[in-house]
């Protein structure tokens, strides 16, 4: 049904839609947070990065309103933040 691979540890919690939102699958990550009602928008990977970080890095204009609308926690700072 979906095209990605879910990586899970006990170390990181990686989930599915973070692994859509480093390779830009927008619709993935789109039915990922419709599925979940928003509850994985704040999944992160091993470096702490949400969908917005990458959305962001990508300057995905589209990916970035779509966590907004779900209600991603935009102070989430990733592991190698300086702040």
């Amino acid at each position: 049904m979906f095209d990605y691979v879910i990586h899970m540890n006990e170390s990181h919690h990686v989930s599915s839609v973070v692994d859509a939102a480093k390779l830009q699958r927008f619709e993935t990550v789109h039915l990922l947070l419709l599925e979940t009602n928003g509850g994985c928008v704040n999944d992160y990977d091993e470096k702490g990065r949400t969908i917005l970080h990458f959305a962001a890095i990508e300057k995905n204009h589209e990916m970035v309103a779509l966590a907004i609308q779900f209600g991603v926690d935009s102070y989430i700072q990733d592991y190698c933040s300086t702040n």
